[in-house]
């Protein structure tokens, strides 16, 4: 794996805010469930193509500069997959 070899590390579980997030799901049941989650997918996916974004503008290794540029066609189209089921959900 490129982190592994370039010696970055990986984090060995979930950060806080997605601890926290999971806490405020947990009550929550059936299509008010889902539309939470999928608000909040949607926004963390939102965040991850900025930050892939704005980290092209300033990685020096080509193999981590090549490795985002093909990662992040992936991360978009996770994002619209988010919004076509979070409309879908709205319309249900």
């Amino acid at each position: 794996e490129l982190a592994e070899e370039k010696g970055i590390p990986l984090p060995s579980g979930l950060r806080d805010e997605h601890k926290q997030k999971l806490k405020d799901l947990s009550p929550l049941l059936g299509h008010a469930f889902d539309r939470e989650y999928m608000n909040y997918i949607l926004r963390d996916h939102q965040n991850d193509v900025h930050e892939f974004e704005e980290g092209m503008q300033t990685v020096e290794d080509p193999d981590v500069l090549h490795w985002t540029y093909r990662t992040l066609p992936m991360l978009r189209a996770h994002v619209e997959e988010a919004r076509w089921i979070k409309q879908a959900l709205q319309t249900n």
